[in-house]
C-alpha cells in the first residue's frame, strides 16, 4: 500500500517552505533584484532589434489595483515594454525640431509584465518542490541550480512568445516578420502560455526532470510491499 505519510510530510515540507519564501523574498528585496534584471536583460537583449526596432524596458507603477492582496508586499513589479520604429522616432523627432517643441511624441505599440507573478512565483515553486523532496544534500543542490537554470529559460521562452506576438500584431509599425501562418500559431500559442496555471505545470516538470531519478519512486509515494 502507498505510505500517506511520506507524502504528507513532503506536501507539508513544501507548503512551510514556499511560505517563507513569500516572506522572506520581499523581506529581503529580492524581488525587487530580480525586476531589476529583467530590466536590465531586456534591454540587453532586445533593446535594438532588427535595423529598424527599438525596445524599450520600463519599471512602473501598477496600472490596476490587484484583486487579492500579498500580506508582505505591495503589487508593485510592473514592467512596461515599448516597442518602437526607429524610422517613426526619427520623423517624430524632425517635426518636432521644426515646432519647436520640447518634447517629442513618437507612436508606440506596448504591453505590461508583472514580473512577480510571471517569473518570481514559478521560480519559488521550483525551489520549494526541491526542497522540499526527500534526497542528500548534494542531490537537492545540484536539483536546486539545474531547477532555477530551468525556469529561468521557461520565463524567458514565455515573455518571447508574448513579444513575438505583441510584435507581429501591430502591422503599422513594420517590425513584425511572421506570415500569416506562423502569425495565427503564435497567437494561439500565447493565449496557453498567458494562463498563470501552465507556470505551475512547468514548474512540476521541470522539478521532476532535475530532481527524480528512475529509482526514487518510493521517496514520495513509498510503495510497501503488503
Amino acid at each position: 500500500m502507498i505510505n500517506i505519510k511520506n507524502l504528507i510530510i513532503f506536501v507539508l515540507s513544501f507548503v512551510i517552505i514556499y511560505g517563507l519564501l513569500n516572506v522572506v523574498v520581499p523581506k529581503t528585496g529580492m524581488d525587487k533584484w530580480y525586476n531589476n534584471q529583467f530590466v536590465i536583460w531586456g534591454n540587453s537583449f532586445y533593446g535594438e532589434w532588427g535595423e529598424k526596432g527599438r525596445v524599450d524596458f520600463t519599471k512602473i507603477k501598477a496600472s490596476k489595483k490587484s484583486i487579492f492582496k500579498h500580506p508582505f508586499k505591495e503589487y508593485d513589479d510592473w514592467v512596461q515594454i515599448k516597442m518602437l520604429n526607429k524610422e517613426i522616432i526619427a520623423e517624430a523627432t524632425r517635426i518636432a525640431r521644426i515646432r519647436g517643441a520640447q518634447s517629442v511624441q513618437v507612436d508606440h505599440a506596448q504591453f505590461e509584465i508583472d514580473v512577480w507573478k510571471f517569473a518570481v512565483i514559478p521560480i519559488m515553486l521550483v525551489i520549494s518542490l526541491i526542497l522540499a523532496t526527500p534526497v542528500s544534500i548534494p542531490r537537492r543542490l545540484l536539483s536546486l541550480l539545474l531547477g532555477l537554470i530551468g525556469i529561468n529559460l521557461f520565463v524567458a521562452f514565455r515573455f518571447w512568445i508574448r513579444f513575438t506576438t505583441e510584435l507581429n500584431r501591430h502591422i503599422w509599425l513594420d517590425l513584425g516578420t511572421l506570415g500569416p501562418s506562423l502569425k495565427w500559431f503564435m497567437t494561439h500559442l500565447n493565449t496557453i502560455f498567458m494562463f498563470a496555471g501552465i507556470s505551475l505545470i512547468v514548474a512540476v516538470i521541470i522539478w521532476a526532470i532535475v530532481t527524480l531519478r528512475p529509482g526514487d519512486k518510493g521517496l514520495i509515494l513509498n510503495i510497501e510491499e503488503e
